[in-house]
């Protein structure tokens, strides 16, 4: 996580976003594009989770950054699987 002035700016995410994609689709292709997540319109905010929402079983990679006025940050989140008793 960065904040500024050390954070991503929207075009940086944007291409940080994209080399993301092509890692998850190479080396985690059961992971899927969340469409529906969004943040606020100028935001880059991109999901690719397994699971449903909630869920022990959900997990994935979340990208997320901001830009505005005196207010900036960045964060890359990889979760992994809870471990679910059988």
């Amino acid at each position: 996580m960065t904040y500024a002035p050390f954070a991503l700016d929207l075009k940086q995410g944007k291409h940080l976003a994209s080399e993301i994609e092509n890692i998850v689709v190479q080396k985690f292709p059961m992971l899927t594009h969340d469409p529906n997540a969004e943040m606020q319109v100028d935001d880059v905010f991109e999901v690719w989770m397994q699971g449903a929402r909630g869920s022990k079983e959900r997990w994935g990679v979340v990208l997320f950054v901001y830009s505005r006025p005196n207010e900036a940050g960045s964060s890359l989140t990889l979760t992994r699987r809870l471990a679910v008793e059988a």
